[in-house]
């Protein structure tokens, strides 16, 4: 037997609506979810960025206090 995760009715709705779209629709949902991935994408680097360099900056506040 195999067991399968129940899907709530938001899920189910999803599925319904998705089936329905034509193919262009979903390609184009799939382009701007990729689009809104590679700005999140962007955005991460970025903070990643300011925080190392916030780091490398505490590290030379701290050096620099002794």
């Amino acid at each position: 037997m195999i067991l399968i995760k129940p899907m709530d009715l938001g899920e189910m709705e999803q599925e319904r609506d998705n089936a329905k779209m034509p193919i262009v629709t979903l390609g184009q949902e799939v382009a701007k979810t990729k689009i809104e991935l590679s700005q999140k994408n962007a955005l991460i680097k970025s903070l990643g960025e300011e925080l190392a360099n916030l780091r490398l900056e505490i590290i030379q506040l701290k050096g620099g206090s002794k």
